[in-house]
């Protein structure tokens, strides 16, 4: 587990390095990293079909599917040193809430890692859009409107290792933000 923690550390350094804007200060806001070019994910997500959000304040990271996302994940994380366990062990899960568009774990997915912060799924374009879901290491909770507001996804549903195939009757295409714990 803490070799996976520490892969998400790494893949947060990479996008951190390889992704920031001229500048370096531009909003990141729903910005991405897609084969070399930043992309807007608010404007929608053109050929990519995975995005990895692993810190909110850097870019995402989008991949044409989500083996591709997968393989730089492993590849990050045999790249990986040792001596980052620690930092990743503390500041993150050692798996991502996937957020599916399709049922049964289809289409667009959205990998999720950064904890303790509500996070609005607009800001990827996202939201309104999750059919299906994985719950990482981390419990989570899914709320029907930005910033936590509005009713919640059953949390009994989504504590660490759930997974859902359909949604609950009434919440397919509703949730608009995230909280990982």
């Amino acid at each position: 587990m803490r070799s996976t923690a520490m892969s998400w550390v790494l893949v947060a350094a990479l996008a951190a390095v390889t992704a920031t804007p001229a500048g370096g200060t531009a909003d990141r806001d729903g910005m991405a990293l897609f084969e070399g070019r930043v992309i807007d994910l608010r404007e929608g997500w053109g050929e990519a079909e995975a995005c990895l959000v692993t810190d909110t304040n850097e870019l995402a990271r989008c991949f044409r599917s989500e083996q591709e996302l997968l393989s730089a994940i492993r590849t990050a994380e045999a790249s990986t040193q040792s001596g980052l366990q620690e930092v990743a062990a503390a500041s993150a899960c050692s798996s991502s809430l996937r957020l599916y568009d399709g049922t049964n774990y289809t289409g667009t997915v959205l990998y999720l890692s950064t904890r303790t912060t509500w996070i609005n799924l607009s800001s990827y374009g996202f939201s309104d859009k999750t059919s299906s879901f994985k719950v990482g290491a981390c419990s989570v909770y899914l709320a029907d409107l930005s910033n936590g507001g509005g009713d919640w996804y059953s949390t009994s549903a989504t504590t660490a290792g759930k997974v859902a195939a359909t949604m609950l009757s009434g919440w397919n295409n509703r949730i608009s933000s995230v909280y990982i714990q």
